[in-house]
């Protein structure tokens, strides 16, 4: 008996593993949902383009539904995370992945009416919007599904997924038009496969939401405040002393601020 126990405490991933990390219930399910539907993204991704260049022969509309698509992301990441410290992370992303199921499919009604091409990018816009609320709150969400000890296996995890999505997507998008599907037909694929992420968002348990309350404004602004306040603070050459607007950064009385320690250091060094 002790024999079969050691034996299968050694089979045991090591912490910090990829094993390690696929061994948590919730970050596996969470990674397949996701790496499904990442998949079908980029099938999109393939077909979109194509289909917009088959109908416009120009490149500058091409980059205008790519733009639209992948703007948002650019315009909206801190927005979007305001949200999400607003609203429970369950809900809000469900919704988020409802919002961009139900335009993939217009998207295909669309595409199978051969409609305009300004109502195909209005689809897009809002589709990449959903993208962009959508993105900060599962950032935020994915690495507390796992021990902290088992966070570099869900990084790199979450890097195959990345990246092998980007792989298959495209790749058996194109197989399905070599083989007849037509391009609404994938834009439906990708509409299904928003199910997965929706089902895993559904199953896991999520760790508790604690909401930040307030002024919206201040919530975007609070984290470049954060940043600004481990910036170096800047030193008047001439004066040796810390420039005006960096005076609210020195240090407490008694204990001299980082700036003065170097200076003095510089001083002790000339002697």
């Amino acid at each position: 008996m002790t024999t079969a126990l050691a034996s299968s405490g050694a089979r045991r991933p090591q912490h910090g593993t990829v094993g390690a990390a696929f061994r948590n219930r919730d970050f596996r399910t969470i990674w397949l949902g996701m790496f499904a539907s990442n998949v079908g993204t980029w099938m999109q991704n393939l077909a979109l383009p194509a289909y917009v260049d088959e109908r416009t022969h120009s490149a500058s509309w091409v980059a205008v539904f790519a733009f639209a698509q992948l703007g948002p992301l650019l315009l909206l990441s801190i927005p979007g995370g305001v949200l999400a410290d607003r609203f429970r992370p369950r809900p809000w992303m469900i919704l988020m992945q409802s919002e961009q199921l139900v335009l993939s499919v217009v998207i295909a009604a669309l595409v199978a009416g051969r409609s305009s091409l300004g109502a195909l990018l209005i689809v897009q816009v809002f589709i990449g919007i959903g993208n962009a609320l959508n993105a900060p709150a599962m950032q935020g969400t994915v690495p507390n599904l796992v021990p902290r000890e088992d966070l570099p296996g869900a990084i790199s995890l979450n890097s195959v997924m990345i990246n092998g999505s980007r792989v298959l997507g495209p790749a058996l998008a194109a197989l399905l038009l070599s083989w007849g599907v037509t391009t609404s037909q994938i834009f439906l694929v990708n509409a299904a496969t928003y199910l997965f992420v929706i089902y895993a968002l559904a199953r896991i348990s999520l760790p508790p939401h604690h909401r930040h309350d307030g002024d919206a404004s201040a919530g975007a602004v609070e984290p470049v405040a954060e940043v600004r306040a481990h910036l170096p603070v800047r030193v008047d050459v001439r004066q040796g002393r810390p420039a005006e607007g960096d005076r609210g950064r020195q240090g407490a009385p008694g204990h001299p601020a980082p700036q003065e320690r170097v200076l003095a250091h510089q001083r002790e060094s000339q002697y």
